[in-house]
Protein backbone atom coordinates (compact mmCIF):
# COMPACT_ATOMS: atom_id res chain seq x y z
CA UNK A 1 0.00 0.00 0.00
CA UNK A 2 1.70 3.10 -1.39
CA UNK A 3 5.17 1.43 -1.11
CA UNK A 4 6.68 3.51 -3.25
CA UNK A 5 6.40 7.03 -1.56
CA UNK A 6 9.49 8.14 -0.46
CA UNK A 7 11.04 9.82 2.51
CA UNK A 8 11.38 12.78 0.46
CA UNK A 9 7.44 12.69 -0.18
CA UNK A 10 6.91 12.34 4.24
CA UNK A 11 9.71 15.68 4.60
CA UNK A 12 7.45 17.78 1.92
CA UNK A 13 4.19 16.45 3.17
CA UNK A 14 5.57 18.25 6.84
CA UNK A 15 6.80 21.50 5.16
CA UNK A 16 3.52 21.08 3.08
CA UNK A 17 1.77 21.72 6.44
CA UNK A 18 3.67 24.50 7.81
CA UNK A 19 3.97 26.27 4.48
CA UNK A 20 0.40 26.31 4.13
CA UNK A 21 -0.56 27.21 7.96
CA UNK A 22 1.60 30.06 7.73
CA UNK A 23 0.02 31.32 4.57
CA UNK A 24 -3.71 30.60 5.87
CA UNK A 25 -2.78 32.66 9.51
CA UNK A 26 -1.19 35.74 7.71
CA UNK A 27 -4.72 36.34 5.87
CA UNK A 28 -7.65 34.79 8.19
CA UNK A 29 -10.69 36.14 8.06
CA UNK A 30 -12.54 35.99 11.47
CA UNK A 31 -15.41 33.42 12.33
CA UNK A 32 -18.68 34.15 12.98
CA UNK A 33 -19.14 34.49 16.91
CA UNK A 34 -23.06 33.36 16.69
CA UNK A 35 -23.64 30.21 18.79
CA UNK A 36 -24.87 28.58 15.33
CA UNK A 37 -23.88 24.77 15.78
CA UNK A 38 -24.26 21.83 13.34
CA UNK A 39 -24.65 18.84 15.97
CA UNK A 40 -24.85 15.44 14.63
CA UNK A 41 -26.21 12.58 16.89
CA UNK A 42 -25.10 8.88 16.04
CA UNK A 43 -26.48 5.79 18.09
CA UNK A 44 -23.83 3.16 18.85
CA UNK A 45 -24.07 0.76 15.52
CA UNK A 46 -25.14 2.88 12.81
CA UNK A 47 -22.78 3.79 10.15
CA UNK A 48 -21.28 7.11 9.82
CA UNK A 49 -20.47 8.54 6.21
CA UNK A 50 -18.51 10.67 4.99
CA UNK A 51 -19.15 11.94 1.65
CA UNK A 52 -16.36 14.29 -0.47
CA UNK A 53 -17.98 14.98 -4.04
CA UNK A 54 -15.61 16.48 -7.05
CA UNK A 55 -18.12 17.62 -9.90
CA UNK A 56 -18.21 17.40 -13.39
CA UNK A 57 -18.47 20.50 -14.68
CA UNK A 58 -21.60 20.85 -16.87
CA UNK A 59 -23.50 17.62 -15.27
CA UNK A 60 -26.02 19.49 -13.00
CA UNK A 61 -28.21 17.81 -14.81
CA UNK A 62 -27.11 14.18 -14.62
CA UNK A 63 -26.77 15.09 -10.44
CA UNK A 64 -30.21 16.27 -10.33
CA UNK A 65 -31.15 13.35 -11.43
CA UNK A 66 -29.16 11.39 -9.08
CA UNK A 67 -30.65 13.44 -5.96
CA UNK A 68 -33.55 12.80 -7.16
CA UNK A 69 -33.85 8.77 -8.09
CA UNK A 70 -30.62 7.32 -5.70
CA UNK A 71 -30.94 8.97 -2.72
CA UNK A 72 -34.93 8.77 -2.26
CA UNK A 73 -34.13 5.06 -2.20
CA UNK A 74 -31.58 5.29 -0.09
CA UNK A 75 -33.44 6.99 2.30
CA UNK A 76 -36.16 4.54 2.29
CA UNK A 77 -33.45 2.43 3.58
CA UNK A 78 -32.81 4.89 6.43
CA UNK A 79 -29.77 7.20 4.84
CA UNK A 80 -29.75 10.50 6.27
CA UNK A 81 -28.11 13.91 5.15
CA UNK A 82 -26.77 15.10 8.51
CA UNK A 83 -24.85 18.34 7.34
CA UNK A 84 -22.44 19.59 5.53
CA UNK A 85 -18.68 20.56 6.02
CA UNK A 86 -17.07 23.00 3.64
CA UNK A 87 -13.38 22.42 2.64
CA UNK A 88 -12.23 26.38 3.30
CA UNK A 89 -8.30 25.15 2.75
CA UNK A 90 -6.71 21.63 0.97
CA UNK A 91 -3.07 22.11 3.41
CA UNK A 92 -1.95 18.95 1.95
CA UNK A 93 -2.99 16.38 -0.66
CA UNK A 94 -3.73 15.65 -4.46
CA UNK A 95 -7.54 15.26 -4.00
CA UNK A 96 -9.37 18.78 -3.62
CA UNK A 97 -13.03 18.53 -2.47
CA UNK A 98 -15.19 21.51 -1.98
CA UNK A 99 -16.90 20.19 1.04
CA UNK A 100 -17.72 16.89 2.97
CA UNK A 101 -21.48 15.95 3.25
CA UNK A 102 -21.77 13.46 6.18
CA UNK A 103 -24.69 11.12 6.34
CA UNK A 104 -25.79 8.22 8.34
CA UNK A 105 -27.28 4.86 7.85
CA UNK A 106 -29.46 2.88 10.72
CA UNK A 107 -26.80 -0.06 10.56
CA UNK A 108 -24.76 -1.90 8.55
CA UNK A 109 -27.27 -4.35 7.98
CA UNK A 110 -29.11 -1.62 5.80
CA UNK A 111 -26.44 -0.08 4.53
CA UNK A 112 -25.54 -3.84 2.88
CA UNK A 113 -29.32 -4.24 2.13
CA UNK A 114 -29.77 -1.34 0.08
CA UNK A 115 -26.48 -1.95 -1.94
CA UNK A 116 -28.03 -5.11 -2.65
CA UNK A 117 -30.34 -4.27 -4.75
CA UNK A 118 -31.02 -5.18 -8.65
CA UNK A 119 -31.12 -1.37 -9.64
CA UNK A 120 -28.60 0.29 -7.20
CA UNK A 121 -25.81 -0.64 -10.13
CA UNK A 122 -27.53 1.01 -12.59
CA UNK A 123 -28.00 3.80 -10.56
CA UNK A 124 -24.61 4.25 -9.12
CA UNK A 125 -22.89 4.63 -12.52
CA UNK A 126 -24.45 7.81 -12.43
CA UNK A 127 -21.85 9.23 -10.05
CA UNK A 128 -19.33 8.94 -12.96
CA UNK A 129 -21.12 10.58 -15.38
CA UNK A 130 -22.28 13.77 -12.90
CA UNK A 131 -19.11 13.62 -10.64
CA UNK A 132 -15.15 14.10 -11.48
CA UNK A 133 -15.24 11.80 -8.44
CA UNK A 134 -17.13 11.10 -5.78
CA UNK A 135 -15.52 9.33 -2.20
CA UNK A 136 -17.66 7.86 0.43
CA UNK A 137 -15.91 6.90 3.69
CA UNK A 138 -18.22 4.82 6.13
CA UNK A 139 -17.33 3.66 9.15
CA UNK A 140 -19.81 1.88 11.97
CA UNK A 141 -19.98 4.21 15.41
CA UNK A 142 -18.49 1.94 18.15
CA UNK A 143 -20.71 3.73 20.91
CA UNK A 144 -23.22 6.98 20.65
CA UNK A 145 -21.79 10.00 19.51
CA UNK A 146 -22.33 13.76 19.62
CA UNK A 147 -20.24 15.75 17.06
CA UNK A 148 -20.53 19.40 17.52
CA UNK A 149 -19.50 22.33 15.23
CA UNK A 150 -19.64 25.15 16.05
CA UNK A 151 -19.01 28.93 13.70
CA UNK A 152 -17.16 30.09 16.51
CA UNK A 153 -14.54 27.31 16.30
CA UNK A 154 -11.94 25.98 14.17
CA UNK A 155 -11.68 22.32 12.59
CA UNK A 156 -9.42 20.22 10.43
CA UNK A 157 -9.48 17.23 8.73
CA UNK A 158 -6.78 14.48 8.61
CA UNK A 159 -6.78 10.97 6.27
CA UNK A 160 -3.88 8.49 7.16
CA UNK A 161 -2.57 5.71 4.99
CA UNK A 162 -0.61 3.85 7.69
CA UNK A 163 2.81 2.72 6.29
CA UNK A 164 2.66 -1.10 6.76
CA UNK A 165 6.17 -1.68 7.78
CA UNK A 166 5.89 0.74 10.71
CA UNK A 167 1.89 0.33 11.11
CA UNK A 168 1.50 1.76 15.17
CA UNK A 169 4.22 4.75 14.47
CA UNK A 170 1.43 6.85 13.20
CA UNK A 171 -1.04 6.08 16.52
CA UNK A 172 2.26 6.85 18.72
CA UNK A 173 2.35 10.22 16.98
CA UNK A 174 -1.46 10.96 17.82
CA UNK A 175 -1.05 9.56 21.19
CA UNK A 176 2.23 11.94 21.92
CA UNK A 177 1.53 15.34 20.21
CA UNK A 178 -2.34 14.95 22.04
CA UNK A 179 -0.57 17.17 25.30
CA UNK A 180 0.80 19.88 23.16
CA UNK A 181 -2.36 20.02 21.11
CA UNK A 182 -4.44 20.65 24.32
CA UNK A 183 -2.02 22.89 25.46
CA UNK A 184 -2.47 24.93 21.78
CA UNK A 185 -6.09 24.92 22.23
CA UNK A 186 -7.14 21.60 19.94
CA UNK A 187 -8.71 18.59 21.03
CA UNK A 188 -9.46 15.35 18.95
CA UNK A 189 -13.31 15.39 18.44
CA UNK A 190 -13.71 12.12 16.32
CA UNK A 191 -11.14 9.09 14.74
CA UNK A 192 -12.77 6.78 12.09
CA UNK A 193 -10.65 3.73 12.37
CA UNK A 194 -10.40 1.52 9.38
CA UNK A 195 -13.24 3.12 6.94
CA UNK A 196 -14.49 1.52 3.52
CA UNK A 197 -14.03 3.53 0.92
CA UNK A 198 -16.13 3.78 -2.31
CA UNK A 199 -14.71 5.77 -5.09
CA UNK A 200 -15.22 5.53 -9.08
CA UNK A 201 -11.87 7.18 -10.35
CA UNK A 202 -9.38 6.38 -7.85
CA UNK A 203 -7.39 3.66 -5.96
CA UNK A 204 -10.17 1.89 -4.08
CA UNK A 205 -7.45 2.38 -0.93
CA UNK A 206 -9.48 3.46 1.85
CA UNK A 207 -7.54 5.76 4.77
CA UNK A 208 -6.69 3.77 7.72
CA UNK A 209 -7.75 6.68 9.82
CA UNK A 210 -9.79 10.10 9.74
CA UNK A 211 -9.24 12.27 12.40
CA UNK A 212 -10.95 14.79 13.10
CA UNK A 213 -9.52 18.32 15.55
CA UNK A 214 -11.17 20.90 16.83
CA UNK A 215 -9.18 24.49 17.05
CA UNK A 216 -10.29 27.41 19.51
CA UNK A 217 -8.06 29.88 17.17
CA UNK A 218 -6.86 29.93 13.63
CA UNK A 219 -3.40 29.82 14.70
CA UNK A 220 -4.19 26.38 16.73
CA UNK A 221 -2.02 24.33 14.18
CA UNK A 222 0.68 26.39 13.47
CA UNK A 223 1.14 26.96 16.70
CA UNK A 224 1.28 23.14 17.22
CA UNK A 225 4.21 23.01 14.65
CA UNK A 226 6.22 25.23 15.96
CA UNK A 227 6.08 23.99 19.63
CA UNK A 228 9.59 23.13 20.84
CA UNK A 229 8.26 19.91 21.77
CA UNK A 230 6.59 18.85 18.84
CA UNK A 231 9.92 18.17 17.23
CA UNK A 232 10.26 15.17 19.40
CA UNK A 233 7.24 13.37 18.14
CA UNK A 234 7.68 14.17 14.57
CA UNK A 235 9.70 11.44 13.47
CA UNK A 236 6.46 8.91 14.18
CA UNK A 237 4.79 11.13 11.39
CA UNK A 238 7.30 10.46 8.95
CA UNK A 239 7.77 7.04 9.91
CA UNK A 240 4.10 6.05 10.41
CA UNK A 241 2.37 7.08 7.22
CA UNK A 242 2.88 5.92 3.33
CA UNK A 243 0.02 8.68 2.42
CA UNK A 244 -1.42 12.28 3.97
CA UNK A 245 -4.42 14.59 3.16
CA UNK A 246 -5.28 17.15 5.41
CA UNK A 247 -8.02 20.16 4.91
CA UNK A 248 -9.58 22.73 7.00
CA UNK A 249 -12.93 22.57 7.49
CA UNK A 250 -15.98 24.69 8.87
CA UNK A 251 -19.57 24.16 9.44
CA UNK A 252 -22.50 24.63 6.48
CA UNK A 253 -25.29 26.26 9.15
Amino acid sequence: MYKYLSVTYLNQCVAKIFFFVLLCSAGAVQANKSVDTLTLSFKKGQVLQLIAPVNLEGKESVRRHYYQTAIPLAESYGFANLGQLSVTQKIVGDFEPGAFVIGSWPSVKSFDDFAALPEWPELKQQRAQGWEELKLYNDQVEKDLELVFRQSKFYTVAFAWFNPENPNDYLKYLKSIEGIVNQMGGKFIHKMRSPTLEAHNSPKIAPDQITFVEWDSEDGLKNLLAHPEYELFSGFFKSGISKFEMFRIAPNV
